[in-house]
């Protein structure tokens, strides 16, 4: 009953500094339906188009420019509620309050109660969580489903019931449809179970199977769909290439909005055609990877670039309040991540290895295509959870001193 009184506060608490931000910010900006950040308006496209009947399509007949979870949650807010923004701000609002749940069941799930105690209440004050759920973009959704599959993953760690293994896969399937991203990170799935079932081949193989069917239920549908527009196999998306080639070019900076001029970025070459097909996606996946083989110290200066501008605390163009609310947990929680994973690894857990795994793969997949401070935000919880167990264990040698 505590620990169900806890979970309704840390709800409760979340629910109000979100929908706070809401009403609050910048005189009630956010209850206009404006746009007010990149890539809002192609998932608005998608969603209405889809409520008309013409299928998951932007306005310029792009039919895989965007996976379909998130422009279809869009399209069910605007479905029940009307062609309102402000209805979906409140409603991912209430998504980022219950990830700060979720932040405290894995916490509990990796390390102990202490630590998902301390995980979620961070997540509930941690200011980008506050202000994310008012954009109109994949973070905060993608975040709780990715925050749900790896709730259920270390569920399964603890109780080996395949049940919850195969959850846990559907869910990162679903995320996978949200954010293209996370496709590959599959593969680390398969290494984790490897670690977990070392010399127990009968056991690997049986848990390899329900994930292999489970992320395939869900990403077979889209797919096929995809193979009967385009005739050949696209999982995800045709924005791989661009995204390669944006962070991989002659005129590349590392750099995107705040540190640098976006334009310089933003660089495509007049031949790749139609960008977001068939063609250009493998023109300018062919580019990018000339780029590297033929620069690779060019190549590792521009990761290094890249993740200086993934991880500083804030944007350069933030007002100084902005700057000030991002900073003031921000510096900590990443001096504390780093114990805390050291910590974890030194005991051995298995169990954290896949915190582990998707922290560096996230990271790693910015810094071989481009990188932003907001593409941090869905690894945020999981490093506020090593911190929370740090945290923890420093309190722990205090008192035990004491």
């Amino acid at each position: 009953m505590k620990s169900r009184g806890f979970l309704l506060l840390i709800f409760t608490f979340a629910l109000l500094l979100r929908v706070g931000f809401l009403l609050f910010y910048n005189n009630g900006q956010m209850l206009s339906d404006n746009f007010y950040a990149a890539d809002e308006s192609s998932y608005d496209q998608i969603a209405v188009n889809f409520l008309e009947g013409k299928g998951m399509v932007t306005d310029d007949g792009l039919y895989a420019r965007r996976v379909p979870v998130y422009p279809f949650f869009l399209a069910v807010v605007y479905f029940i509620f009307g062609h309102s923004f402000v209805a979906v701000r409140f409603i991912q609002s209430a998504l980022s309050a219950i990830s700060c749940i979720l932040v405290y069941l894995i916490g509990l799930e990796a390390f102990n109660k202490r630590c998902g105690i301390v995980a979620a209440i961070i997540c509930v004050i941690y200011y980008p969580f506050i202000y994310m759920p008012a954009y109109l973009v994949t973070e905060s959704f993608f975040t709780f489903l990715l925050l749900s599959s790896v709730y259920f993953y270390l569920r399964y760690y603890n109780l080996r019931n395949n049940n919850y293994l195969f959850v846990a896969t559907l869910l990162l399937g679903i995320a996978a449809l949200c954010r293209s991203v996370i496709f590959p990170f599959i593969v680390f799935v398969f290494i984790w179970l490897l670690i977990i079932y070392t010399n127990k081949i009968n056991k690997l193989i049986k848990a390899l199977l329900f994930v292999l069917v489970g992320f395939s239920l869900v990403i077979s549908p889209w797919a096929f769909r995809n193979y009967t527009i385009y005739k050949t196999f696209i999982p995800g998306t045709l924005e791989t290439g661009l995204f390669l080639y944006l962070g991989n070019n002659h005129l590349a900076t590392g750099g995107t909005g705040g540190w640098t001029k976006w334009g310089q970025d933003q660089f495509v070459p007049q031949d790749s055609g139609k960008l977001f097909t068939v063609e250009s996606d493998r023109e300018l996946t062919k580019k990018a990877i000339e780029f590297i083989s033929h620069n690779p110290k060019r190549f590792l200066w521009l990761c290094w670039r890249k993740m200086v501008n993934m991880w500083r605390p804030f944007y350069a163009d933030a007002r100084f309040l902005n700057k000030l609310l991002m900073s003031l947990l921000y510096v900590p929680i990443m001096i504390l991540a780093v114990l805390g994973i050291f910590l974890a690894f030194s005991n051995s857990l298995a169990k954290s290895c896949l915190l582990f795994f998707l922290i560096i793969y996230l990271n790693v997949i910015s810094l071989i295509t481009i990188s932003s401070i907001r593409y941090r935000y869905p690894i945020m919880p999981f490093l506020i959870i090593f911190a929370a167990s740090a945290l923890v264990y420093l309190k722990g040698k205090v008192f035990v001193k004491k």
